[in-house]
């Protein structure tokens, strides 16, 4: 995950690097999204924007981040020993889970070009 990014939108979930690849995960209301989870809204050959639900983030990623903060910790941890487990795994395993999203929401896509602005724009030109 990419942290040299100071200041970042307040829609802004997290910027992922994979390879050349610039993934950014903006929050979005499921509404907007259809009903779905998370959703590829903009891809190009070097970035590639995917929008996760707020319900989807608040339920879903949430879970999955605390069970994997709570295996780590035990039943018997002192305060202290959770906050450091929060500290030390809690990015860990949101980096892990928007990887999955990313996986996931690629896959769903049969054409990346449709996806793209200048195609878009190509296609409303070409229209008129």
């Amino acid at each position: 995950m990419l942290t040299e990014y100071e200041e970042f939108d307040h829609d802004v979930l997290a910027v992922l690097k994979r390879g050349d690849v610039e993934i950014t995960f903006v929050s979005s209301p499921s509404a907007s999204l259809d009903g779905k989870n998370f959703s590829v809204v903009s891809w190009t050959i070097d970035k590639i924007t995917i929008a996760v639900a707020e319900e989807y983030l608040n339920k879903d990623i949430d879970d999955f981040i605390v069970s994997g903060i709570l295996s780590t910790v035990g039943d018997d941890a002192t305060e202290e020993e959770t906050v450091n487990a929060v500290r030390e795994h809690a990015i860990q395993l949101f980096s892990a889970k928007l990887t999955e999203v990313f996986r996931d929401a690629v896959t769903e896509v049969d054409d990346p070009l449709k996806y793209s602005l200048d195609y878009a724009l190509d296609q409303l030109l070409d229209e008129q």
